[in-house]
């Protein structure tokens, strides 16, 4: 990720961490055009860095920032009123670093768990009577928590989710 900081690009990451949600989570949600779910969050960095022109894409991080704002009036002013640039971009890059040392837990859970007990999100959906498309979205969103992705981008999600799934 780029250190250039510009003022939708700060604004979006703001916002997502008011809202507790990580940038790839976001991503996942995104409802496409043509109504899938999910975009690459480099695509979403991309746009908001003002690199790449996606009018859609734009329009959800502008509603984003707008519905933050709005959501959380007191925060949102402490934080663009008050900060000079340079506080903006030492906070920026300090959420660059949470952002990386959340990723490197996560791998260390996922490490921690021994790797037979995971299954695919194919398999997750046939023991839960979920659809695949379902499952890959509460993935993606975090609603189901033990998940990771293997070297293909496949969600693999740990078996002791099951539990909390099955009917």
């Amino acid at each position: 990720m780029s250190n250039q900081i510009n003022d939708m690009h700060y604004k979006l990451k703001v916002a997502l961490l008011v809202r507790r949600v990580g940038i790839k989570e976001f991503a996942n949600t995104l409802k496409k055009p043509d109504g899938t779910i999910g975009i690459s969050h480099q695509a979403l960095i991309r746009v908001a860095q003002d690199k790449e022109k996606t009018p859609w894409i734009r329009s959800v991080i502008h509603n984003t920032i707008k519905e933050t704002s709005k959501d959380y009036p007191n925060i949102w002013e402490e934080l663009f009123k008050r900060m000079t640039q340079t506080k903006q971009q030492q906070l920026f890059k300090a959420l660059n670093g949470i952002e990386s040392q959340l990723e490197h837990l996560r791998s260390i859970i996922n490490d921690i768990v021994p790797s037979g007990d995971w299954i695919d999100a194919k398999e997750f959906a046939l023991r839960t009577n979920l659809k695949h498309k379902t499952v890959t979205n509460y993935a993606g969103k975090g609603t189901i928590k033990m998940t990771k992705k293997n070297i293909s981008g496949q969600y693999l999600i740990h078996t002791s989710e099951l539990e909390n799934w099955e009917k």
